[in-house]
């Protein structure tokens, strides 16, 4: 079987900094090769994913700076990796909801991964911020905020977010790179989680809790099904009560970490993934024999 994975252009696989769909997809590929499966992953030239590599542009182009242009680059990149996946490939797995609209002109099987990793990146103090800066002030427990401000968001970062960062109380360190955020997550009481849509999956807490912190995150989207109540963190309702649940932490790290490896572990991930591609072509096989 050999499976293609095709990410945006616009960041290396694995990504030098920022990138959850391209570091998703960098653990995948390698994972899926541990199980002596082929992998073709379509991304950039800078990428360093131990798989083969293919690509038509050369260079990251992170953060976006015309949002037009881009969305050009991205279908033109889906394209283009589509149409020779078709050629090599049995399973074509694309990251995004545009790529999906070009499954019409193939006959191979595709899966698909709902990631929104960049527009949370690009909405991450628009969306996460307020909230997390509200928990901050009524506990007074320090917040560190990581994480990119976009040029179309920088207008509401100086008028509603800035003006509360206070270096103390609330520190905002700008984009983290792995080594950066490693240290944060690890080092940290708890990671706050405060969604305001329904998160497909949400990378970050695993890699909170693979450090043994605990997540306190809204009740949104995949939430439930990744946050284990009481053992690996809290899914809180409200504000007021993420507040309370940050005053009275009693989590044990490794009971945390062990969650994470029994349920999240890059093996099982692979595994999983190679057992839905099988399940997808012989889906496929048997509606041929009909």
């Amino acid at each position: 079987m050999k499976i293609a994975l095709i990410a945006p252009p616009f960041i290396a696989v694995p990504p030098a900094d920022y990138g959850g769909t391209e570091l998703f997809l960098a653990h995948l590929a390698e994972g899926l090769q541990q199980l002596g499966l082929e992998v073709i992953v379509y991304t950039n030239r800078e990428s360093t994913v131990r798989a083969e590599r293919r690509w038509i542009y050369g260079h990251s182009d992170w953060p976006i700076k015309n949002p037009e242009h881009a969305f050009v680059q991205d279908l033109n990149n889906e394209a283009w990796a589509v149409h020779d996946a078709t050629e090599h490939c049995d399973i074509i797995h694309v990251q995004s909801a545009p790529a999906i609209t070009f499954s019409r002109f193939i006959e191979r099987p595709r899966s698909s991964t709902s990631s929104r990793t960049s527009v949370l990146s690009a909405e991450l103090l628009r969306l996460k911020a307020p909230i997390t800066i509200d928990v901050a002030q009524r506990t007074g427990i320090p917040l560190k905020i990581a994480g990119d401000v976009q040029p179309m968001y920088h207008e509401y970062f100086e008028r509603k977010v800035k003006p509360q960062i206070d270096g103390k109380l609330v520190d905002y360190m700008g984009l983290a790179d792995l080594q950066a955020k490693n240290e944060l997550l690890g080092n940290s009481m708890a990671m706050l989680f405060p969604i305001q849509w329904n998160e497909p999956f949400g990378l970050v807490m695993l890699e909170a809790m693979a450090y043994g912190t605990p997540v306190l995150a809204m009740p949104g989207g995949s939430v439930p099904e990744v946050v284990r109540e009481g053992i690996s963190g809290h899914i809180c309702r409200s504000v007021v009560q993420m507040a309370k649940r940050a005053q009275g932490l009693n989590f044990k790290p490794l009971t945390v970490r062990q969650y994470v490896e029994n349920n999240f572990s890059i093996e099982r991930m692979a595994k999983e993934y190679a057992r839905l591609y099988g399940d997808i072509l012989q889906g496929i096989d048997a509606r041929r024999i009909a």
